[in-house]
């Protein structure tokens, strides 16, 4: 794929980096991917020394275990480390000395298994933390956690899973930024997508994001409260997010959805009929969208 990756950009800079996960990169070539994508290290579940825990690799705990490590090897140089956990993903598998949790809001064993993972996920994001404290790196660390999909376990809609359906709860992710000498636990609405991500990162540290990067900074006031999404693993659907409004068309079967999130925020009513100025200037949006992708 074209286009400078964030790591290359920060690895020109003199940061060293690093690319770490728990999971095997063999599933859609994903170490091809990666390739010349300016780190200096890619660490996958084949090279850690562990027993596989599911089909996907091992438990999250070795990788931050190694991420912490390799933060002590050349502790004077800033750095990029890019660490990428697996073990909220299906199958989802506890680990093996984890106390698993009832959940009383859990709607199966799976559900509540998948609960437990995040839980575990979020122990050792908190040893993250911890270990950049005692470094005294908190001070002049950016970390940024955010989801790659969400997750769908039959409510509010008879959706499971993800990748087939653009409802919030298949699509929304967390984005969390954390500096404490810049944030202090500030929560915003601003609508933004993965594509934002880069010139984010890049905005904070004063570096002016690559050419090729079409997102804009989540922090730049002249941004549009906007974001597309698509879905390709059953029906080819397309989505758009502008504020409040959300609208959803399925190109295969011709049909579309349009929600007003601020009163709906569930997508129970269909206000694509009801609404159809706004369907319309919507799907406008998403015909230009389309067509700027096939430049």
């Amino acid at each position: 794929m074209p286009g400078e990756a964030l790591g290359t950009l920060l690895q020109s800079r003199g940061r060293r980096t690093a690319f770490m996960t728990p999971s095997t990169l063999t599933w859609a070539r994903w170490d091809l991917f990666l390739s010349g994508r300016g780190f200096d290290r890619v660490l996958t579940a084949d090279h850690l020394g562990v027993p596989f825990s599911t089909s996907w690799g091992v438990d999250d705990r070795v990788v931050f275990d190694r991420a912490l490590h390799w933060l002590d090897e050349d502790s004077d140089r800033p750095f990029f480390l890019m660490i990428w956990t697996m073990q909220g993903h299906h199958p989802y598998v506890p680990a093996k000395d984890q106390p698993v949790v009832e959940y009383p809001t859990a709607k199966d064993p799976l559900h509540n298994n998948f609960l437990n993972c995040l839980w575990e996920t979020d122990r050792q994001l908190g040893r993250l933390f911890d270990g950049l404290r005692r470094r005294k790196l908190d001070q002049n660390t950016l970390v940024v956690i955010v989801g790659d999909h969400g997750e769908a376990f039959g409510e509010p809609h008879a959706v499971w899973s993800h990748g087939m359906w653009l409802y919030e709860e298949c699509i929304k992710v967390p984005c969390i930024l954390w500096y404490p000498p810049f944030f202090q636990g500030e929560r915003r609405d601003t609508v933004g997508g993965h594509l934002d991500l880069n010139p984010t990162i890049t905005d904070l540290l004063s570096l002016p994001p690559e050419s090729t990067w079409q997102g804009r900074s989540l922090f730049d006031p002249n941004r549009l409260s906007r974001a597309f999404v698509f879905s390709a693993n059953g029906d080819y659907r397309l989505g758009i997010r502008d504020g409040n409004w959300k609208y959803i068309y399925n190109a295969n079967e011709g049909g579309h959805e349009l929600f007003d999130l601020a009163s709906d925020p569930d997508e129970q009513t269909n206000l694509a009929d009801q609404r159809a100025d706004v369907a319309r200037q919507m799907r406008r949006h998403l015909s230009a969208w389309v067509a700027a992708g096939r430049k």
